[in-house]
C-alpha cells in the first residue's frame, strides 16, 4: 500500500498492486496536477462567481499527520486570505489505504459566528486502461444535465459507456457507483454528505486543448465526482462532512 500527496493534493494510492488514480505526466510543476484527486473549494466548476473550482486546490495545505497507510491536512482560510470570500475557516483531508481500497474524509470547519456558504467537491481521477472498455453502473434513473448541451433529462441506460465525444453530466444523488473495466477488477464507489455526481472526461477533441494531458491520456481515466451540487449554508461553528469510499473487487 503506498500514499503519495503534494499539498493536499492525493496524487497517487496503490492498493495492493493496483494503482487507483490517473496523473498526467505533462502536470505543471507548482500548479494543481492533472490528475490524482484535486479538491474544489468553495466553488465547484463555475457554481458562483469565483474562478472555476475555487482556490482551495492551489493554496498552501499543511500536514496535519502521516503514518503508514494515512495522511492528513489541513488548510487554515482567514477573512483577509481571498477577498472575495471573507471568512474565517479550516478544511481537512483525511487518505487512508485498507486491505480493499481507501476513504477519503473532506471536512469543512466554520470557525466564526457569520454564516457562510460554499460549494465543493473531490475530483478524482480514476485510471483505466481504456475509457472505450468501461461501464459505470448504479446511475439508472438518476436526473441527469449534460453541461455541454444544458439538457437535462433521466438516465434510463444500466450502464453508462462512453466513446471518444467529451462527457460533462451531472447526476442527482450519491448512489453507490460499481466502474467496471474488460478484463480488470471493479470498483466499487460511495459517497457520504455529498449531494450529486458528477462524471467528466474531455473526449478526444477536448484533450487536444489541454496542454497538460498527452493527446491520448483522455482514454487513460474517467473522473466520477462526489460533489455539492447547491450551495451548503453553514452557520456560525457548525462543520461539514463528506467522504468517498472506494473498494476493489478482484
Amino acid at each position: 500500500m503506498r500514499l503519495q500527496a503534494i499539498g493536499g493534493q492525493l496524487l497517487e494510492a496503490e492498493v495492493n498492486g493496483h494503482s487507483l488514480f490517473y496523473c498526467s505526466p505533462l502536470s505543471f510543476q507548482g500548479k494543481t496536477a492533472r490528475g490524482g484527486v484535486p479538491v474544489c473549494f468553495p466553488q465547484f466548476n463555475m457554481l458562483g462567481d469565483l474562478p472555476k473550482h475555487g482556490f482551495a486546490r492551489h493554496d498552501e495545505w499543511k500536514l496535519a499527520f502521516s503514518g503508514q497507510n494515512e495522511i492528513g491536512y489541513e488548510l487554515n482560510i482567514e477573512p483577509d486570505t481571498w477577498p472575495a470570500w471573507p471568512y474565517k475557516a479550516k478544511i481537512t483531508l483525511t487518505y487512508q489505504c485498507t486491505a480493499t481500497g481507501m476513504f477519503i474524509g473532506f471536512e469543512v470547519f466554520n470557525l466564526d459566528n457569520v454564516p457562510f456558504s460554499f460549494t465543493a467537491g473531490l475530483h478524482p481521477y480514476f485510471k483505466v486502461n481504456n475509457l472505450l472498455d468501461i461501464g459505470l453502473m448504479g446511475l439508472q434513473g438518476s436526473g441527469c444535465k449534460n453541461l455541454y448541451t444544458a439538457s437535462q433529462t433521466h438516465l434510463e441506460q444500466e450502464v453508462l459507456v462512453f466513446n471518444h465525444q467529451p462527457f460533462e453530466t451531472c447526476f442527482s444523488g450519491v448512489s453507490p457507483l460499481v466502474l467496471a473495466e474488460r478484463g480488470k477488477y471493479r470498483l466499487h464507489i460511495q459517497a457520504t454528505g455529498f449531494t450529486h455526481w458528477m462524471v467528466w472526461n474531455p473526449g478526444e477533441q477536448g484533450a487536444l486543448n489541454l496542454s497538460d494531458l498527452p493527446n491520448e491520456g483522455w482514454q487513460e481515466f474517467i473522473c466520477i465526482e462526489p460533489i455539492l451540487g447547491e450551495p451548503c449554508i453553514l452557520g456560525a461553528y457548525e462543520h461539514f462532512k463528506g467522504t468517498l469510499e472506494i473498494k476493489i473487487n478482484e
